[in-house]
């Protein structure tokens, strides 16, 4: 009787410990990940330090498409002129004025809006970086970002 109880006791220790190993695991995996941080995060450590502005190149200046229903357009009179304004799930938010509602979306079902888009990019020993950016400005035509824009895009990136 006394062997068995001995039995459940080291059952009882040894899963305690087992417990207590796994509650700990997160930690260690945290502490191993901060650890092996510097070494994984490549972009961040030599990007910055070799290049300059002029290494980045603009490998990309177009504009993205977007379909937009003309079910979505509310109507509203302000200060005696009519304005126009759709919103959709999306986030494809704008408003419009007479002239372009009469001119792009009062008869059709879909109409197109368009925001200008980039791509930099810069190569290196160590690998290659990569950054798109998708402009705010919606606009009925398309449209591409303009030298100013590009320029501060770059030193954004820099």
């Amino acid at each position: 009787m006394e062997l068995k109880k001995l039995d459940m006791d080291d059952i009882k220790r040894r899963i305690l410990y087992g417990l207590i190993i796994l509650s700990l695991l997160p930690l260690i995996t945290m502490f191993y990940i901060n650890l092996k941080q510097d070494k994984w995060e490549t972009d961040r450590n030599f990007y910055g330090k070799e290049s300059s502005e002029d290494q980045l190149k603009i490998t990309q200046n177009t504009y993205q498409k977007y379909e937009c229903s003309s079910k979505k357009i509310t109507k509203k009179k302000e200060l005696g002129n009519m304005r126009y304004y759709y919103r959709d799930k999306n986030h494809i938010n704008f408003e419009a004025n007479e002239e372009e509602y009469n001119k792009y979306i009062k008869d059709s079902d879909i109409f197109y809006v368009y925001k200008p888009k980039c791509q930099i990019s810069y190569h290196s020993d160590n690998g290659k970086l990569t950054a798109d950016f998708t402009g705010k400005k919606i606009s009925f035509e398309p449209g591409t970002f303009n030298s100013a824009e590009l320029r501060s895009i770059t030193k954004l990136v820099h």
